[in-house]
């Protein structure tokens, strides 16, 4: 059977990370001043917070205190005069000082970034908030936060519709208008059969054969392996799911130490399989900071597409599962979306928290090479650029830059967005980022997905149904997947893609 093998095998290549490379080339970053000026919608900048990054010879000199008051200052004189003038109560690092990996962050200057809170909520109290900051010589960069948001489809999160977990599902259909392949499938996973996207067979009416990644080959050469890293930036994942717990990456240090400790000296305290960043909410709705993971809907999907673990007899397949000999790619949980504690359904609707720079700053210092990013927003800050540079060109290396992972240097892949227009969509449309949009299922585009010229390719986005849909695996306490509380389900958007 031949087929074309182009769109496949680009992204497995980046995704497998076969061959090694020894140096990545750093982007440039502007040193002029940076006023960011408002140009988001109020609902998508964090309220009440200014971002900056001061001056090296200031930033330097920063030791944060919190009063009597329970106001937090700086210990540089000038930088509290200027929070004075603004009326700010709290000052926080934007990264983690990261341990052992402390120096190595200070001389990428990742300490000089703070979020600064004003308590202005008018775009107007906002705007001059970033310019007051930015017209201070103490400060470098002055700009807002963006807040992201999942790329799934809005009208079609999910599908809930009784279905049969059974092998005998794996029959063949034929499509009408024309002949179709015969379907074949590597593995024992019952639910294989349901994951078109892996290899479309045509054999479902409206599906074209060879709309697919055309993984099955690909599977011929590696199905994974368990030194490459994939840091999920999304929210957390089930690492008790019976078809990702064994392809969890665990930080041992932190699975045999003591509670309460940062027993590897990374700067994280029990982060045993990854991290969780804090919201800053009111009292009822705050979540905070911790190596607890919660595991949530979207990003237990988007992990099990990466590698639900293969060959295993459970459910479906991931992409890098592996082969069924534990030779699966390893997912580390980078939890930047926390259940909405206001929702009735917390495993869906999630808030956006404020940690997405230090996740990338977290994924490269703890191992991953690859970066997995399935949201997105209308513009992308300074300190995110650094953040992702700093992945790109520390990620599989050590405290002292000598490669330790299988290459020197990380890849950062980001769903292009379900906006259905040509605006680019952020941290995809970023250049150093490989970007993803989506096509349906006989090689057209899928309506909702973003496109243009910043796309770097295209993948299966799902739709509106279950046939068309992207099976992957749910949290097996979530109330909903196919059937609710199954432990699997389906979701479509360029977050499947």
């Amino acid at each position: 059977m031949k087929r074309n093998s182009q769109s496949i095998y680009y992204l497995l290549s980046l995704l497998f990370v076969i061959s090694c490379q020894n140096d990545y080339p750093e982007y440039e970053k502007g040193e002029d001043k940076t006023t960011a000026t408002p140009t988001l919608s109020p609902e998508e900048y964090w309220e009440g917070w200014v971002r900056v990054k001061f001056h090296r010879e200031t930033g330097d000199n920063i030791q944060l205190v919190t009063t009597p008051s329970g106001t937090t200052r700086t210990e540089v004189s000038q930088v509290d005069e200027l929070m004075n003038r603004l009326e700010a109560t709290k000052i926080e690092r934007v990264f983690a000082e990261g341990g052992k990996f402390r120096e190595r962050r200070r001389e990428a200057g990742l300490h000089l970034w703070y979020d600064i809170y004003t308590g202005d909520s008018q775009n107007h109290a906002r705007t001059r908030a970033v310019e007051t900051l930015g017209d201070s010589p103490l400060v470098d960069v002055a700009e807002l936060i963006p807040v992201y948001r999942q790329s799934q489809s809005p009208v079609e999160k999910y599908i809930n519709q009784p279905y049969s977990l059974a092998l005998e599902t794996q029959e063949v259909r034929k499509a009408p208008e024309e002949e179709a392949e015969t379907p074949y499938y590597p593995f024992n996973d019952p639910e294989l059969s349901r994951q078109w996207h892996y290899q479309n067979f045509g054999d479902k009416s409206g599906s074209r054969a060879g709309a697919d990644v055309n993984l099955f080959p690909a599977w011929g050469i590696t199905g994974g392996r368990p030194e490459v890293i994939v840091a999920v930036l999304d929210g957390g994942i089930d690492y008790n799911h019976p078809d990702l717990a064994a392809n969890m990456w665990i930080n041992q240090a932190e699975w045999n130490g003591a509670a309460g400790v940062d027993d590897d000296n990374n700067g994280y305290i029990d982060d045993v399989y990854g991290y969780r960043w804090g919201y800053n909410g009111n009292s009822a709705t705050s979540v905070p900071a911790s190596g607890e993971i919660l595991p949530l809907d979207h990003g237990t999907h988007c992990a099990g597409t990466i590698a639900a673990v293969n060959d295993n007899g459970v459910g479906g397949c991931g992409v890098a599962g592996g082969t069924g000999k534990g030779d699966g790619v390893r997912l580390m949980s980078c939890q930047v979306f926390v259940p909405d504690k206001s929702s009735p359904d917390p495993y869906e609707n999630t808030h956006s928290t404020n940690g997405f720079p230090d996740a990338f700053v977290y994924a490269a210092d703890n191992g991953a090479v690859i970066a997995s990013c399935s949201w997105s927003s209308p513009s992308l800050n300074n300190s995110e650029k650094e953040a992702i540079d700093y992945f790109i060109k520390y990620a599989g290396t050590d405290k002292n830059g000598n490669q330790t992972g299988p290459v020197k240097g990380g890849m950062v892949i980001c769903a292009a967005g379900n906006q259905a227009n040509e605006v680019k969509r952020y941290p995809a449309a970023y250049e150093p980022c490989i970007s993803v949009g989506g096509i349906k299922w006989d090689y057209t585009k899928a309506s909702g997905s973003s496109y243009g010229d910043w796309i770097t390719l295209s993948a299966p986005y799902g739709g509106s149904g279950t046939d068309n849909a992207i099976y992957s695996t749910y949290p097996t306490k979530s109330p909903n997947g196919t059937p609710k509380g199954s432990g699997y389900g389906y979701k479509s958007g360029t977050s499947q893609a």
